[in-house]
């Protein structure tokens, strides 16, 4: 359907999503170090290995 309509391959979409993807937890990353909190709670820590499972 995108590649269509916007000219993207699939390969090229997932791989923009994934460098933009990145790029937002760097920069959440960043944002919580600034402000003196922990990005990697435990509870968030929990959400992610949740999320893993799920996947597989």
């Amino acid at each position: 359907y995108l590649n269509k309509a916007v000219g993207y391959s699939l390969e090229s979409y997932l791989s923009d999503m994934k460098k933009k993807s990145k790029r937002k937890t760097r920069s959440a990353i960043r944002r919580a170090k600034e402000k003196g909190e922990e990005y990697f709670t435990p509870h968030r820590l929990q959400k992610m290995q949740n999320a893993w499972n799920a996947s597989t």
